[in-house]
């Protein structure tokens, strides 16, 4: 038996030992970001980026420009995901010498990611790993492994605080880092197993957990404190995302989700014959 991640349509699942296994990030959807704002700049900067078009949109459809700006926060949210894969595969590709050719929308993110390559210089040690917990029963993709060379060296000549460590890293592209991003690469850590060209492997030991903090004119590397405790947080989450869904509720994308028989019909009125 073993790890498996199994696609399907738009998304993913992961299996160990044929039983189900959480997502990591399916889990950490109980955390909802506040995103109040940020979508409703989206929705802002789209209108003052385009406000022709806006208007155009407006006057022939007004019911298709609603749902079209309604829907822009989860489309751009979506592009965020796919922008992190292809700036990390292409990046990669790119730095190794080979031609690649890169959407121009992606293409300064992509830029920035080679920029970090070139000078941290990192041995990359495994890339878009599968993880998985036996002992708490999760399951999620790393980003991958990477180790630093030991002469890596700061402006001053002095030694740069990772050189020669090993790390486990995530790619962003989003315009924030956020705190549940720390529970994600937390989890990934504490795996006890992994999947490395088709089979399984105990999880490799890493001295630093970090995210790549990728942008369309540059980049930050953010060390992750990504210990025990942290650990043991997103485990009571794992908990609580199983006795939700042994309630009869789940949790997407949008919140909390319940089965029909929650919220029964509601009592007669008094007042009513009916």
């Amino acid at each position: 038996m073993s790890v498996k991640r199994i696609n399907s349509g738009h998304g993913h699942r992961y299996t160990i030992d044929g039983a189900r296994a959480e997502g990591v990030t399916t889990v950490l959807a109980m955390i909802n970001k506040d995103l109040t704002r940020w979508a409703a700049g989206v929705v802002a900067d789209y209108v003052i980026r385009y406000p022709e078009l806006t208007a155009q949109m407006v006057r022939s459809d007004p019911g298709g420009a609603r749902q079209f700006l309604t829907n822009l926060p989860v489309s751009t949210r979506n592009a965020a995901a796919t922008r992190g894969t292809i700036v990390h595969r292409d990046g990669d590709r790119i730095a190794h010498g080979e031609e690649v050719e890169v959407a121009d929308e992606y293409l300064p993110f992509v830029l920035s990611y080679v920029d970090f390559l070139n000078l941290y210089r990192p041995t990359i040690i495994q890339t878009e790993m599968g993880v998985a917990s036996r002992a708490y029963g999760h399951g999620g993709t790393t980003d991958g492994i990477m180790e630093f060379p030991p002469d890596l060296r700061l402006y001053d000549g002095s030694l740069h605080p990772l050189a020669g460590l090993r790390a486990l890293f995530d790619v962003k592209t989003g315009k924030y880092l956020w705190e549940k991003d720390v529970l994600q690469v937390t989890a990934y850590r504490f795996s006890d197993t992994c999947v490395v060209d088709g089979e399984e492997r105990e999880m490799p030991e890493v001295d630093v957990v970090i995210l790549i903090h990728v942008r369309d004119n540059g980049f930050e590397v953010v060390p992750v404190t990504a210990n025990l405790l942290q650990y043991q947080a997103f485990v009571a989450l794992v908990r609580a995302f199983r006795a939700l869904r042994a309630a009869g509720m789940e949790i997407n994308g949008n919140g909390l989700k319940g089965t029909p028989d929650l919220l029964l019909e509601p009592y007669p009125d008094p007042r009513s014959e009916d």
